[in-house]
């Protein structure tokens, strides 16, 4: 590492090689490729000279509950809250002369959106975790009379004005993602409980009980609970993780190889 804090690829994989961060099964991972309706997918592999920078964005969540906070007080109504986040964009820098590029830019302040856009990248976009997940359920051939009757109509507007509009507020959502790359489920940050009298919040560990509303169903006489709903708009965009190879890295953690004590060899 120089005296100004900046590095080369070289000396980057050797300080991610020796950091405990997580490391991605496998060898590639899968991302969309934008090409609309068609849900295409395509593979990306894990390389040496490629980076990999993920931008997320966070949502929370929110159902209502009844909440005992201790063996000998009436039950309180309160909102059962989760934050979790999505991957919204992913930067993928080939070649080692380019990320050199990027790491000397990135040393002069550890500002990512300072830096990306000064370096040539693929960006994939992602679209939110309902627009994937769904996708199974839709046949083009249910919608063929909106198209002959408005031309100008396309699939992919139906699918998301019409289709989606009517159909995800029916499915859960799903926090069990467990990669940056997992693009039908949001990934868990925080959970808690909202007491509704004085919002208050309640970690779920300090719960007696939680008990939610829900519906009995006609067949069977199931009890279903009520699933979470959106609350409010996503939050700003934010850069969550870097990937070097298969192994990723908090921003945090990356900013900090950039300011630990420079080694004397001469770079």
């Amino acid at each position: 590492m120089k005296k100004d804090g900046s590095m080369n690829l070289i000396q980057l994989l050797d300080l991610v090689n020796e950091s405990n961060s997580q490391t991605l099964p496998g060898e590639f991972c899968r991302v969309p490729t934008g090409a609309s309706i068609n849900f295409d997918f395509k593979w990306l592999e894990f390389q040496t000279n490629r980076m990999i920078i993920v931008e997320r964005v966070d949502q929370e969540f929110v159902r209502d509950c009844k909440v005992k906070l201790s063996k000998f007080s009436f039950s309180k109504l309160a909102r059962d809250k989760i934050r979790a986040c999505r991957t919204k964009k992913i930067y993928i820098i080939e070649g080692s002369e380019n990320i050199n590029s990027f790491l000397e830019l990135f040393a002069q302040d550890l500002n990512f959106s300072k830096s990306l856009p000064q370096i040539l990248s693929e960006v994939i976009d992602y679209k939110q975790p309902d627009y994937y997940s769904l996708s199974e359920g839709f046949d083009e051939n249910d919608y063929q009379d909106s198209l002959e009757i408005d031309v100008n109509t396309t699939l992919e507007e139906i699918y998301e004005n019409d289709y989606l509009d009517y159909y995800s507020d029916e499915y859960p959502p799903s926090f069990d993602a467990d990669s940056p790359f997992d693009e039908e489920d949001y990934q868990l940050i925080d959970e808690w409980v909202e007491i509704i009298k004085d919002g208050r919040r309640v970690e779920n560990s300090q719960l007696i009980s939680k008990n939610f509303k829900g519906r009995i169903t006609l067949s069977g006489g199931h009890f279903i609970e009520d699933h979470f709903k959106k609350n409010g708009l996503e939050n700003e965009p934010y850069i969550k993780e870097i990937l070097i190879e298969n192994k990723v890295l908090t921003s945090k953690e990356f900013s900090n190889l950039f300011t630990s004590k420079p080694s004397n060899e001469n770079t």
